[in-house]
């Protein structure tokens, strides 16, 4: 599908159908509309709106995991900066998920790419080997790895919800002073 234009096409398409509508009443016919091609072309791509939205979710995820293992960052500061950046850049299609009570389709995939992301950042590849991923998951560490990550995903979502009231930065400000303070009470 990486040379053909088709897939993200009717990605894009479906994409602006929540604008107007619920996520639940769009059909694979008004996408292929949308896309401007036959709905028979449009299911030789993808089988349902849902394959769709996680072929999106996959491209999304992917772009932020790119983003957030830059080789230049040195501590998490730098990868909290480029969070708050990347989702506020994409907030407006996030706001979308939220309104068509979606966004199941982007946590669905946070937990592996987070996953993935944090074992490049320590061996330096995303690949995991099935193995290691079970041996990963089984770990009593990742407990505490997921209730952080969980954390951070709501305190964002929070965030897009009230219209980014406050800049990426200060996002960035408030959560070292939470993790500090969490951490002063939890641990000392």
């Amino acid at each position: 599908m990486k040379d053909n234009p088709t897939p993200d096409i009717i990605k894009d398409a479906l994409l602006r159908l929540p604008e107007t509508r619920s996520y639940k009443d769009i059909t694979m016919s008004e996408i292929a509309a949308e896309a401007y091609i036959g709905r028979r072309t449009c299911y030789r791509y993808f089988s349902s709106k849902d394959e769709i939205m996680n072929y999106a979710m996959r491209q999304l995820v992917s772009e932020y995991a790119r983003e957030l293992l830059d080789p230049t960052f040195e501590t998490f500061i730098d990868a909290a900066r480029t969070h708050y950046s990347f989702c506020g850049r994409n907030s407006h299609f996030i706001e979308l998920l939220a309104k068509s009570n979606v966004l199941y389709f982007i946590e669905d995939h946070i937990e592996e790419e987070f996953t993935r992301i944090a074992y490049s950042a320590k061996h330096g590849t995303m690949d995991i080997d099935p193995e290691t991923l079970s041996r990963i998951r089984e770990s009593p560490d990742y407990y505490e790895f997921l209730f952080k990550i969980s954390g951070f995903w709501r305190v964002t979502l929070l965030w897009i919800k009230q219209k980014k009231k406050y800049t990426p930065e200060q996002m960035l400000d408030m959560t070292i002073h939470q993790f500090i303070r969490v951490r002063e009470e939890l641990y000392f």
